[in-house]
């Protein structure tokens, strides 16, 4: 503490003090010179917004130096309390400015949640504005407060000028009878302090001061820098839609927030949401829900994002058959036995004689090469079946054997809640009776099929 002491000489503290009744004249003026900006601009819309400009960077510097000052405050408290307290200089030239120090430090405190408030504006932080609607509103209560603080700055000034130029010279007050008084004062506290009853109610005083002070210190400095939380992802709704292989989600809803700040509202429909994979999604697949947002703006305005993303499942996309392998057994022979029927049937119509009565027979119908395809987007599935019939035609007492291919073609395969449902079978004519199986098929896939959809199915 001795080493303390040389730097905590009456000088330093004065010029402190000065500096600190200099920060509120400054303050002050920057404030006047605003309004006075404000008051006197022309009727342009580029003056009114210069104007206003220079006026919230004028309020957002007096801000800053609101805060610079309550340090310096706090110091000079700190500073004068230790030389009357412990180094027993209790002369009014030490007194005095911690008096009004003390004063001053009170109605700098509690200026501070008001000042905070103000500062969001300078800073267009509309976010904190209406977090701290409440001391914006009761602005006008804090006149005299503000009052007595540029006084208390103002008075400590010209004690510490004063002083500092009686201390310079070496002069002092008659201080004698300030002294005894002074002295009686310490003297009746210390009494009142041994009390048990006293010390009770000195320990009450001074803990409910220093609650005091420390709430008005904490409340500002919490509405300078809390934010509200915000959780973007666990209220917004997801479905699915479309086919299994290639589903859709779409995202509905906001997050939960403060629907009667209008800055935050901006900003929850300035956010997008991207679903992983999204127009390829199957059932069972687990996807990730991100929110996209201007983290800029989240700053600016005091938000914490606490979740931005979120894993479900996908479920309830309509089934389809990407496969042949897909369909049920049971449903395979379906399709099957209806494309031979159809092929049969057609087999059996087709003419060949022209005149006279004619009978078909067909010795066999075999089926030898098979295709299946997938319609993306419409969620159907084809099979086209290529069949070679061995067929005698009778007419007349003419016989005559050949062989004659045919296609069909199973559309609209897709599942039903009652299995592969209604199919539509359509059956053609391949001219190729010359031909043999493999040029046959090879013939269809030049004009009526792609060869890579080629499947094998048990014949």
């Amino acid at each position: 503490m001795e080493s303390l002491r040389k730097y905590l000489t009456n000088k330093n503290l004065y010029i402190a003090n000065i500096v600190s009744g200099s920060l509120m004249i400054l303050m002050a003026l920057i404030c006047y010179s605003g309004v006075g900006n404000l008051s006197n601009i022309g009727s342009s819309w580029s003056d009114y917004a210069s104007a206003l400009s220079n006026s919230l960077s004028g309020l957002s510097f007096a801000c800053i130096l609101y805060y610079i000052d309550l340090l310096l405050v706090i110091l000079l408290v700190i500073g004068w309390g230790l030389k009357i307290f412990y180094f027993k200089e209790k002369k009014e030239m030490t007194v005095i400015p911690f008096v009004i120090s003390v004063v001053a430090l009170l109605f700098e405190i509690y200026g501070v949640s008001t000042v905070s408030a103000l500062s969001s504006v300078a800073r267009m932080d509309f976010g904190g504005m209406l977090s701290s609607a409440y001391n914006l509103q009761n602005i006008e209560s804090m006149k005299i407060p503000f009052i007595i603080l540029f006084l208390a700055h103002i008075s400590y000034l010209i004690v510490a000028i004063l002083f500092m130029r009686m201390d310079k010279k070496g002069k002092s007050m008659d201080s004698t009878k300030f002294e005894q008084g002074t002295e009686n004062l310490i003297k009746k506290l210390q009494a009142f302090a041994k009390d048990p009853k006293g010390k009770k109610t000195l320990i009450g005083i001074v803990s409910v001061c220093a609650v005091v002070v420390v709430g008005c210190v904490g409340f500002g400095l919490y509405n300078m820098f809390k934010k509200t939380p915000i959780d973007l992802v666990s209220d917004v709704q997801v479905t699915f839609s479309g086919y299994d292989g290639e589903g859709s989600a779409t995202v509905e809803g906001t997050a939960d927030y403060d629907h009667t700040n209008a800055d935050i509202t901006s900003f929850i429909y300035g956010v997008t949401y991207e679903v992983e994979n999204n127009g390829e999604l199957s059932n069972g697949d687990e996807v990730t829900i991100t929110a996209n947002y201007s983290k800029e703006t989240a700053n600016s305005l005091k938000l914490d994002i606490t979740k931005a993303s979120k894993t479900i499942e996908v479920e309830g996309l309509d089934e389809v058959y990407r496969t042949w392998d897909d369909l049920s057994k049971e449903d395979q022979k379906t399709v099957l036995d209806r494309a031979y029927d159809k092929v049969m049937k057609k087999a059996k119509d087709t003419t060949y004689q022209y005149f006279g009565k004619e009978t078909i027979t067909v010795n066999s119908l075999n089926q030898i090469a098979a295709y299946y395809t997938y319609a993306k987007g419409s969620g159907e599935g084809s099979l086209k079946l290529i069949y070679k019939a061995d067929i005698t035609s009778t007419n007349d007492g003419d016989t005559v054997n050949h062989v004659e291919y045919y296609m069909a073609t199973a559309s609209g395969l897709k599942p039903t809640k009652d299995g592969i449902g209604k199919i539509s079978v359509d059956v053609s004519y391949l001219y190729s009776q010359d031909d043999s199986e493999q040029e046959a098929i090879e013939d269809a896939e030049d004009y009526r099929v792609d060869a890579e959809d080629k499947i094998d199915i048990e014949k």
